[in-house]
């Protein structure tokens, strides 16, 4: 009686084996698969570098475009209105007038006096909301940051 459970244990055993190594198989046969043709947009959740520039140059290029269209307003009417602020900027904008913090459009970073006085047209500034490409333009004592998120 002994020898026949001991038979029919290791049938079981090398049966459960079997399965084991054959669910193990298919596992990694999904992943595979997943892998290969799951999801084939995954390319817009993470963007190649190319892409990344891409947007960037855009969202620089609306940003420059809103800054003179405000600086200019600005310049001619020598007024600031928040109204007209708010519906010229898509992003984070801050009027300064002789360095002094006229009008902004949004919440957002707080211009620093190291930006303030920074007399690049583009650069990259960090704070603790994030990093933002900030785009100046300047004329008759006004300047008009914009911040990229």
């Amino acid at each position: 009686m002994e020898l026949a459970d001991l038979s029919v244990r290791r049938r079981l055993s090398a049966w459960w084996a079997w399965l084991l190594v054959l669910s193990g198989l298919l596992c990694f046969g999904g992943g595979y698969v997943a892998s290969q043709y799951g999801q084939t947009a995954g390319n817009e959740a993470r963007p190649g570098t190319a892409q990344v520039q891409r947007l960037v140059q855009q969202a620089t290029a609306t940003a420059r475009r809103e800054a003179s269209a405000i600086l200019a307003t600005t310049v001619a009417s020598r007024s600031v209105q928040f109204g007209r602020l708010l519906r010229q900027s898509t992003y984070p904008t801050f009027l300064l007038e002789q360095g002094h913090l006229r009008a902004w459009s949004a919440a957002g970073p707080l211009p620093t006096a190291a930006d303030q006085a920074d007399p690049r047209p583009e650069w990259l500034s960090q704070d603790s909301l994030g990093n933002f490409v900030v785009v100046r333009q300047a004329a008759a004592g006004f300047a008009v940051l914009v911040y990229v998120p």
